[in-house]
Protein backbone atom coordinates (compact mmCIF):
# COMPACT_ATOMS: atom_id res chain seq x y z
CA UNK A 1 0.00 0.00 0.00
CA UNK A 2 1.25 3.47 -1.10
CA UNK A 3 1.46 6.44 1.29
CA UNK A 4 -0.72 9.63 0.69
CA UNK A 5 0.82 12.43 -0.28
CA UNK A 6 0.97 15.86 1.14
CA UNK A 7 -1.62 17.60 -1.08
CA UNK A 8 1.07 20.31 -1.34
CA UNK A 9 3.53 18.29 -3.13
CA UNK A 10 0.50 17.14 -5.16
CA UNK A 11 -0.54 20.62 -6.00
CA UNK A 12 3.16 21.85 -6.47
CA UNK A 13 3.80 18.80 -9.08
CA UNK A 14 0.74 19.51 -11.16
CA UNK A 15 1.43 23.23 -10.82
CA UNK A 16 5.27 22.38 -12.79
CA UNK A 17 4.11 19.94 -15.21
CA UNK A 18 1.59 22.54 -16.45
CA UNK A 19 4.27 25.36 -16.32
CA UNK A 20 2.33 27.36 -14.12
CA UNK A 21 4.31 27.07 -10.93
CA UNK A 22 6.31 30.88 -11.74
CA UNK A 23 3.35 32.16 -12.61
CA UNK A 24 1.73 31.69 -8.61
CA UNK A 25 5.17 32.34 -7.15
CA UNK A 26 5.11 35.98 -8.83
CA UNK A 27 1.58 35.91 -7.67
CA UNK A 28 2.13 35.55 -4.64
CA UNK A 29 5.18 37.49 -3.98
CA UNK A 30 3.07 40.61 -5.48
CA UNK A 31 0.71 39.75 -3.06
CA UNK A 32 2.61 39.44 -0.39
CA UNK A 33 5.40 42.30 -1.25
CA UNK A 34 3.61 45.09 0.67
CA UNK A 35 3.26 43.03 3.73
CA UNK A 36 6.59 41.55 3.66
CA UNK A 37 8.47 45.07 2.94
CA UNK A 38 6.48 48.02 4.50
CA UNK A 39 4.51 50.62 2.87
CA UNK A 40 7.27 52.89 2.60
CA UNK A 41 9.02 50.23 0.12
CA UNK A 42 6.44 49.15 -1.35
CA UNK A 43 4.87 52.33 -2.27
CA UNK A 44 8.01 52.93 -4.43
CA UNK A 45 8.17 49.22 -5.85
CA UNK A 46 6.27 46.78 -7.40
CA UNK A 47 7.33 43.06 -7.90
CA UNK A 48 7.80 42.92 -11.91
CA UNK A 49 8.24 39.11 -12.17
CA UNK A 50 9.69 36.29 -10.43
CA UNK A 51 11.96 33.17 -12.00
CA UNK A 52 13.05 30.48 -10.37
CA UNK A 53 13.97 31.62 -7.10
CA UNK A 54 14.73 35.27 -8.00
CA UNK A 55 12.37 38.26 -7.89
CA UNK A 56 12.81 40.78 -9.69
CA UNK A 57 11.82 44.43 -8.48
CA UNK A 58 10.94 47.26 -9.89
CA UNK A 59 12.00 50.79 -8.35
CA UNK A 60 11.24 54.36 -8.82
CA UNK A 61 14.14 56.04 -8.92
CA UNK A 62 17.95 55.22 -9.13
CA UNK A 63 17.85 57.09 -5.64
CA UNK A 64 15.99 54.22 -4.40
CA UNK A 65 17.33 51.41 -6.27
CA UNK A 66 20.67 52.25 -4.55
CA UNK A 67 19.62 52.15 -0.97
CA UNK A 68 17.66 49.27 -1.66
CA UNK A 69 20.72 47.55 -2.85
CA UNK A 70 21.79 48.11 0.67
CA UNK A 71 19.23 46.93 2.19
CA UNK A 72 18.79 43.61 0.42
CA UNK A 73 19.79 41.08 2.44
CA UNK A 74 17.19 42.00 5.01
CA UNK A 75 14.22 42.39 2.28
CA UNK A 76 14.94 38.76 1.55
CA UNK A 77 15.05 37.64 4.80
CA UNK A 78 11.42 39.22 5.17
CA UNK A 79 10.71 37.96 1.76
CA UNK A 80 11.41 34.35 3.05
CA UNK A 81 9.70 34.31 6.27
CA UNK A 82 7.34 31.25 6.85
CA UNK A 83 8.46 29.67 3.32
CA UNK A 84 8.55 26.17 2.73
CA UNK A 85 10.72 25.01 0.21
CA UNK A 86 9.79 28.03 -2.77
CA UNK A 87 12.10 30.44 -0.99
CA UNK A 88 13.78 33.28 -2.98
CA UNK A 89 17.63 32.88 -3.44
CA UNK A 90 18.10 36.57 -4.98
CA UNK A 91 16.05 39.77 -5.55
CA UNK A 92 17.11 42.09 -8.51
CA UNK A 93 16.46 45.54 -8.37
CA UNK A 94 15.85 47.28 -11.63
CA UNK A 95 14.53 50.73 -12.70
CA UNK A 96 11.26 51.17 -13.82
CA UNK A 97 10.56 52.10 -17.54
CA UNK A 98 7.23 53.85 -16.06
CA UNK A 99 5.76 55.46 -13.36
CA UNK A 100 4.73 53.02 -10.72
CA UNK A 101 1.34 52.88 -10.09
CA UNK A 102 0.03 55.31 -7.27
CA UNK A 103 3.29 57.60 -8.78
CA UNK A 104 3.57 60.70 -8.52
CA UNK A 105 5.30 63.28 -6.49
CA UNK A 106 7.19 61.95 -4.07
CA UNK A 107 6.02 62.79 -0.81
CA UNK A 108 8.08 63.89 2.67
CA UNK A 109 7.86 60.16 3.55
CA UNK A 110 8.84 59.07 0.53
CA UNK A 111 12.42 60.55 0.29
CA UNK A 112 13.34 59.53 3.91
CA UNK A 113 15.82 55.79 3.32
CA UNK A 114 13.72 52.33 3.72
CA UNK A 115 15.44 52.02 6.99
CA UNK A 116 14.60 55.63 8.56
CA UNK A 117 10.52 55.02 7.72
CA UNK A 118 10.43 51.53 8.92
Amino acid sequence: MSRPTEIGKLVGGVLERAGLADGLERAVASQEWPDRVGRAIAAVTRVRSVSGSTVFVDVRSSAWLQELTFVKGEILEKMNEGRGHHRFERIVFLLAEDTLEGGGGESDNESATPLERE
